[in-house]
């Protein structure tokens, strides 16, 4: 079972603004007075059909590189914008997408569930489901 549920709508609209939504769900360190969304988060689906690698500036601006497998073959993409976090949640404004039909700027809002500098855990507006992401261990602050 996947561990990410995404609002109807974007899922009618087009397949990949699903990858416009995932590196929504990155960074926070453990203090929530000063958190730190710098650094390079992945993320894979359960069932391994979906990778992103998502580097944060220190000053919230993100790239993000992706790659879905279906019975089509592999399709890889980028994503950028900017990360803001406010009163516990994670507010995304993406900017630029690879695929040229997205309709940009786009923002989208998730509560952090829970926080450490191992990972993240998102719950998305709009749905009950947790996403759950990894932060790599060169770009852990200590």
């Amino acid at each position: 079972m996947p561990s990410i549920a995404l609002p109807a709508y974007l899922c009618r609209k087009n397949l990949f603004l699903l990858a416009s939504i995932l590196p929504l769900m990155f960074g926070c360190s453990g203090s929530k007075s000063t958190p730190n969304i710098s650094g390079t988060w992945v993320y894979e689906s359960d069932d391994g059909n979906f990778k992103s690698t998502t580097t944060v500036a220190p000053n919230g601006s993100y790239n993000c590189k992706f790659s879905t497998t279906n019975s089509g073959g592999v399709k890889e993409g980028f994503i950028e914008g900017k990360y803001e976090l406010k009163d516990e949640f994670l507010i995304d404004t993406m900017t630029k997408h690879s695929n040229t039909n997205a309709i940009l700027p786009h923002t989208s809002k998730a509560q952090i569930v829970h926080y450490d500098d191992k990972g993240i855990t998102l719950r998305w507006e709009g749905s009950t489901n947790l996403s759950k992401l990894r932060r790599e261990r060169d770009q852990v602050k200590r």
